[in-house]
């Protein structure tokens, strides 16, 4: 071959493009996977210390395991088998791990060091409300492929069993179904969530009636479920005349409220707030505070048992006002509180808090 048959610039891209199919191969090698990073991020939690000291943490996982298995390995050492075992060295991360805990606990001084010299501390393990709300879905998920587990009919566990196949970017209903059971006693009050088709009217807009909340055709029974807001906000969904026949005994328990949102991957993680909603006590959902909360602006819930996990998009945006009592409330601004003119009228006693309306 001629020197002037050699496309030099040809060359030059050949040899970029090989530069960076081995760039992406060492990085393809390293980077964790989703359970691996879900497991390492879960380091970082308060009290995380507790199972890891006491041997009841899992092992790392490996990278063929999945996002739902993150958490599924066998116990590693407790800090007293690896001190009997002469392995200091992990005993000492452990120890450490504790000492994190240390300074988050610590009054007044707890909510500064924590997160300043805690967090950097909180190396070797970590447990919250993510974490034992994975452990549950991970073994309803293993429980409904032994069929150890139902929808509450036969045509509704076919549709448990059946791969969950919803179209990207639709928006659905997720409520708790009363019906559904799994065969292990420490799931035994453990429900799955119903995923809805929403209501919409002959225009193709999305019903807003109380009574079309949580109405549409069943699409799947899951565990758990993740919505999304995406410039749609996740809606809290309650129908005050059925929870109205509930508190007041006239009917049982039956299906009158939902998260509304976008339908997501599911992602099970640590919460920045958590939401709940009982009808004999209230007929709003609320935070941990006490607080009507009526849709997440911006960010993601995922939808557990009786719980809705929430991930705020801008967790660090609040603001901090005093209640009647003098006591310190956070408001998040990615959060829409219920204020005492937009908190629905309702015929029964309603133990939820609101801010001021203007």
């Amino acid at each position: 071959m001629a020197l002037n048959d050699i496309d030099i610039f040809d060359r030059y891209l050949q040899t970029k493009q090989l530069q960076q199919d081995q760039r992406q191969g060492v990085a393809d090698a390293i980077a964790p996977t989703p359970a691996q990073a879900t497991y390492m991020a879960s380091f970082l939690a308060p009290g995380s210390s507790i199972p890891d000291v006491s041997g009841n943490y899992p092992s790392f996982p490996s990278s063929e395991v999945d996002l739902i298995d993150a958490f599924s390995g066998d116990p590693m050492p407790s800090m007293q088998e690896n001190i009997q075992e002469g392995d200091y060295f992990d005993a000492s991360m452990q120890g450490l791990g504790m000492l994190g805990d240390a300074f988050y606990a610590t009054p007044v001084v707890g909510p500064v060091l924590g997160a300043v010299a805690g967090t950097g501390l909180k190396v070797v393990s970590g447990v919250g409300r993510g974490i034992a709300s994975l452990n549950k879905v991970q073994k309803a998920q293993d429980l409904i492929k032994q069929g150890k587990a139902s929808a509450g009919t036969q045509q509704a566990t076919k549709k448990m069993v059946a791969p969950t196949k919803i179209k990207e970017g639709k928006i659905i209903d997720v409520r708790k179904n009363l019906n559904s059971s799994f065969d292990d006693p420490e799931l035994e009050k453990f429900k799955a969530q119903t995923i809805h088709d929403v209501k919409t009217l002959k225009s193709g807009k999305i019903s807003d009636s109380e009574s079309n909340i949580g109405t549409g055709t069943a699409l799947s029974y899951d565990p758990a479920v993740t919505v999304k807001s995406n410039g749609v906000p996740i809606e809290l969904k309650v129908n005050q005349k059925a929870r109205d026949s509930i508190a007041s005994r006239t009917k049982p328990k039956f299906p009158m409220a939902s998260v509304r949102g976008i339908y997501d991957e599911l992602d099970i993680f640590d919460p920045d707030i958590t939401l709940g909603f009982n009808p004999m006590k209230q007929n709003v959902f609320v935070d941990s505070q006490g607080y009507g909360v009526k849709a997440i602006k911006n960010g993601k819930a995922s939808i557990v048992d009786n719980e809705v996990l929430v991930k705020l998009n801008n967790p660090d945006s609040f603001k901090l006002i005093k209640d009647a009592d003098g006591n310190t409330v956070t408001l998040f601004d990615d959060i829409e509180y219920y204020q005492t003119n937009t908190l629905p009228k309702t015929k029964n006693p309603s133990e939820v808090k609101v801010i001021n309306g203007k």
